[in-house]
């Protein structure tokens, strides 16, 4: 476990290595393995019923990691401000913890996918474990959960997607990762995607796992300057 004295309460105390540790312990080979094509390249398979014609100008905003009581709400002002949607991958135990926050999203037209349960790696993860993370998602969240998932951290092995997809699900990584998890300011955050995007790139922020003003004030300025220019934001996997 790994204790970070400031993150908010719920996020303390991480487990970020657990499922890799115990599947070492099991025997399993948990060294890193090359990106697979089929994953690391997006094309419109990995994206649902999303990801059209790229030579469109749209944009797929992804937040991760909520809901989140404070920063989700922010999050779906902004985006109801410019007529935009987006995809929330969220973690069941948040949506245990929100239900209205869920049933906001959904009402308001946005996505709400898989993230897993707790954030835990899927990279060695034994197929219980998935299944059970994949699961309880669904649970928590219930009939309005979208046929995709994200791992955590990005965190795949050779089973993730083949597995995924036994459930019914695809997976959905991203194109441009700002890391607005660094905290490195708004500013930076801004221009760390709008330096990077073109149409049809999904886009990763968070809403929930620790203090997210900076990712919110960043959204408003891409928000602002993409819809300046003509691009327009629709949610994924519906």
């Amino acid at each position: 476990f790994e204790y970070h004295e400031s993150n908010d309460p719920e996020w303390r105390i991480l487990q970020p290595l657990m499922g890799t540790e115990a599947a070492a312990a099991g025997g399993v080979d948990t060294r890193p393995h090359p990106k697979r094509g089929d994953v690391a390249v997006f094309h419109p398979g990995l994206f649902g019923q999303g990801g059209g014609d790229p030579g469109e100008r749209v944009v797929y905003l992804t937040f991760d990691d909520g809901p989140h009581s404070i920063w989700t709400p922010k999050v779906l002002e902004l985006l109801s401000e410019y007529d935009a949607f987006g995809t929330f991958f969220v973690l069941g135990q948040y949506a245990d913890n929100h239900p209205k926050l869920i049933r906001r999203i959904v009402d308001e037209g946005h996505t709400v996918a898989n993230h897993s349960y707790d954030h835990a790696s899927m990279a060695g993860m034994s197929w219980s474990a998935f299944e059970w993370q994949i699961r309880e998602t669904e649970r928590a969240v219930g009939s309005d959960i979208a046929p995709c998932m994200r791992p955590p951290y990005g965190a795949m092995d050779g089973n993730t997607k083949a597995w995924a997809a036994s459930l019914g699900y695809d997976v959905i990584l991203w194109d441009v990762d700002p890391r607005d998890w660094e905290r490195p300011g708004a500013g930076v955050i801004a221009d760390r995607i709008l330096s990077k995007v073109k149409p049809g790139d999904v886009v990763l922020l968070h809403d929930g796992g620790d203090q997210r003003s900076q990712s919110v004030q960043a959204l408003e300025m891409v928000l602002e300057d993409l819809s300046q220019r003509g691009y327009r934001f629709e949610p994924m996997c519906q």
